[in-house]
C-alpha cells in the first residue's frame, strides 16, 4: 500500500509541474466560456438558462485535451514495462493515474468556477448547485477518460481516437450534470436535482470501480 501512495503522490507532482498540462487546461476552460457568450450573443436572460449546460460541455472538451498523454508516454517510454515487473498491480498504476487527473485537471475547475462562471452570466443561487454536480460527476469523466486513453496505446493518432471512444460513455455524466441544474432552473424541483445527484454519484461509482479493471486489462493485452 506504501508504494501505491508513492505512485499516487509522483502522478501527482508531474501533474501539477510546470510541465503539466493543467494549466493548459484552465486556459483553454476559461477561453471557452470567455467566447461562447460573443457566439451566442448578449442576452444575460439567455445565458442565465443555458449556463449549466454551457460549463458541463466546457468541462467535458478540457477532458479531451488533458486525456491523450495519461499512458501514451509511459507506453513510449517504457515506464509501464517496469510496472508490470514491479509490485504495483496495472489496476492500482491505471487507478493512481486516473485519480491523479481527476485532481489536478477537474478539482480546479470545480474550485473555479464560480470565477469562470460570470463569464456565462451563471446565477448567484445555480454556483453552489453547480459545483456540486461537478464534484460528483466530474470523477466519471476522469475514469472513463482514462480507460478510452489506454485504448490507444500503439496508435499514432491516439489524440483523435481517445474523444472519439469515450464521448457516448460521457453523454450520461452530461445529460444527468446539465438536467439535474436545468430543473433547478427552470422548474425549481429540487427533489428531481437530488434524485439526479444520486444518479451521477452511481456513474462515478461504477467508473471508478470497473474502469481501472478494464484499463489493466487493457494495457496487459497490449503487452501479450
Amino acid at each position: 500500500m506504501k508504494k501505491f501512495f508513492l505512485l499516487l503522490k509522483k502522478e501527482t507532482r508531474n501533474t501539477f509541474s510546470f510541465r503539466g498540462n493543467y494549466i493548459l487546461c484552465l486556459i483553454f476552460y476559461m477561453a471557452i466560456l470567455f467566447l461562447l457568450p460573443l457566439g451566442i450573443g448578449p442576452e444575460k436572460d439567455m445565458l442565465s438558462n443555458i449556463s449549466p449546460g454551457l460549463i458541463w460541455v466546457s468541462v467535458i472538451l478540457v477532458c479531451f485535451l488533458s486525456l491523450e498523454n495519461i499512458f501514451y508516454e509511459d507506453f513510449n517510454d517504457g515506464t509501464l514495462d517496469l510496472y508490470l515487473i514491479g509490485d504495483l498491480s496495472l489496476y492500482q498504476i491505471s487507478f493512481a493515474k486516473s485519480f491523479s487527473h481527476w485532481l489536478s485537471n477537474c478539482l480546479p475547475i470545480v474550485i473555479l468556477t464560480p470565477i469562470f462562471g460570470i463569464f456565462v452570466s451563471l446565477p448567484n443561487e445555480i454556483i453552489f448547485p453547480t459545483m456540486v454536480t461537478l464534484l460528483i460527476g466530474s470523477p466519471a469523466l476522469s475514469f472513463i477518460g482514462c480507460m478510452g486513453a489506454s485504448m490507444s496505446l500503439s496508435s499514432r493518432w491516439h489524440g483523435l481516437i481517445v474523444p472519439i471512444i469515450i464521448l457516448p460513455l460521457f453523454l450520461p455524466v452530461l445529460i444527468f450534470g446539465a438536467g439535474a441544474l436545468s430543473t433547478l432552473i427552470f422548474n425549481g424541483f429540487e427533489e428531481v436535482y437530488i434524485r439526479q445527484l444520486f444518479v451521477l454519484a452511481g456513474l462515478s461509482g461504477l467508473a471508478i470501480v470497473f474502469c481501472p479493471i478494464i484499463s489493466s486489462y487493457i494495457i496487459r493485452v497490449y503487452f501479450e
